[in-house]
């Protein structure tokens, strides 16, 4: 799967020995392959230059402690070390919890996201850091290019947790060091912030499994891994890659939708699962502005309404299938579908507001489609006269009879409720600008749309049924 991005090989002609290069004794000589650096921006470094305010942030600070032992010719990290705890066991990483974190220690293989800041001994200022590059580092848990002492320090932290850890030569750099910037058995000290991970246990191995294979593989395990996807998809549309997102949800409900299940239990777990992967295909669609499919994936969620899971889950089907219609300009289906979300979570107050725009837009898009009309009909009567002013158009407001409005309500009235009619002209009489706005009005108000017909003094108003899509 492409999750990880930040490709930090660096392509020689030969191999390696890794033998001779972790014989201090021996060593190893390479060549660059010329012909696959990247050229220009892409060579250059990003972790040697910081920005200087942004590095007084992120200076390494001592407590009174390490001042006094300094002081007394001790070297900081060895007091350091005094106060934290030997995760390796063997004396190659150390630890203290700065902030504890919450929920599970991160499992083996996740997908983990982290901050860190790295300090050599005697240094204030971080050699590497992610935060000052603003870049959160993403990694596979032991399997990633990383230093051994990393993947140990991450894999004892929980989410949100931030830990400070020793490494000793043995778990960094070792004996060679690291071109100019680690010098040779260099201990580091690295702030880390455990920021959020996905387990990813399986789904390697579900991937190079064959049809068959995963035909009998027990839905525990398929479940583990449509979660895994699910979760990685979370966490991408929490970086706004929503693109990316929706890859990741195709694959969990593709895994889902495959599986070959044995009882009416699993198949109700199969069920819930899917809506979930359904409904997060939505929102990425929602925000993607792909409204067809929107509508695709919520109604397949609404197809299990009678199946026992929250509410909830339909509630939000309903009414991101009504955003949907919305963005469509199909106001009576939105509002019909939010009605339905609001009935199954009446105390959702995102609803409320949602209705409550929804009826603002509908009266907006009623006075523009108006408007449009008002002006296709303005000199009606007399085809010489110039455009009349609004003015004018209010003063003959005023002055229409309460007898010609009911008449002409009635008249729409009676054509709306016609299942047989499709269009209504009215008579080819001289109409004031004024009485014109009024049977406007009340057709736009009755969902009809309006053409003008005929030229000159034959020009006449005709209302019709509008087509549902």
């Amino acid at each position: 799967m492409e999750i990880f991005d930040d490709d930090r090989s660096i392509p020689l002609k030969e191999g390696l020995d890794l033998a001779d290069l972790q014989d201090p004794t021996k060593g190893a000589v390479f060549e660059l392959d010329q012909e696959e650096i990247p050229k220009g921006d892409e060579c250059e470094t990003k972790n040697n230059y910081f920005n200087k305010h942004d590095v007084y942030d992120n200076i390494l600070k001592y407590d009174e402690e390490v001042f006094a032992a300094m002081d007394d010719g001790r070297e900081p990290f060895e007091v350091m070390q005094n106060s934290m705890e030997d995760i390796s066991g063997d004396g190659g990483v150390f630890k203290k919890v700065l902030r504890p974190g919450a929920g599970p220690v991160v499992p083996r293989n996740s997908l983990v996201r982290v901050h860190y800041n790295a300090y050599k001994e005697g240094e204030e200022e971080p050699f590497d850091s992610s935060r000052l590059r603003t870049e959160v580092d993403k990694f596979h848990l032991f399997r990633d290019s990383r230093v051994l002492g990393f993947h140990v320090a991450v894999s004892t932290m929980k989410k949100g947790e931030i830990s400070r850890f020793l490494f000793k030569p043995t778990y960094f750099y070792g004996a060679m060091g690291c071109g100019q910037r680690i010098p040779p058995n260099c201990t580091a000290l690295f702030d880390i912030e455990l920021l959020s991970f996905v387990e990813n246990n399986g789904v390697e191995d579900y991937y190079s499994k064959t049809e068959e294979e995963r035909r009998l593989m027990p839905f525990e395990e398929i479940a583990k891994v449509a979660k895994a996807e699910r979760l990685e998809g979370n966490e991408r549309y929490n970086q706004n890659t929503f693109g990316k997102a929706l890859s990741s949800y195709k694959k969990a409900l593709r895994i889902l939708e495959d599986c070959h299940l044995k009882n009416e239990e699993e198949e109700k777990e199969c069920i819930r699962q899917q809506i979930r992967v359904n409904l997060n295909i939505a929102q990425c669609l929602l925000n993607l502005n792909d409204y067809p499919r929107v509508i695709m994936h919520c109604n397949k969620v609404l197809h299990h309404e009678t199946h026992d899971d929250p509410e909830k889950f339909f509630s939000k089907a309903n009414f991101r299938k009504a955003k949907a219609f919305q963005q469509q300009g199909r106001f009576d289906e939105a509002e019909k579908f939010y009605f339905r979300a609001r009935r199954t979570n009446p105390s959702c107050k995102e609803i409320g507001e949602a209705l409550k725009k929804l009826e603002q837009q509908k009266r907006k898009y009623q006075l523009d489609e108006k408007e449009i009309c008002l002006r296709m009909f303005r000199g009606l009567r007399s085809t010489d006269a110039e455009e009349e002013t609004q003015s004018e158009i209010k003063q003959n407001e005023e002055n229409i009879t309460e007898e010609f409005v009911n008449s002409v309500k009635n008249a729409v009235r009676r054509f709306v409720n016609n299942g047989d009619e499709t269009e209504m002209l009215f008579p080819n009489v001289q109409l004031t600008p004024g009485e014109v706005e009024c049977i406007l009005e009340i057709a736009v108000d009755e969902g009809l749309a309006v053409q003008r017909r005929g030229t000159g003094n034959s020009v006449r108003i005709a209302l019709m049924k509008k087509t549902k899509r």
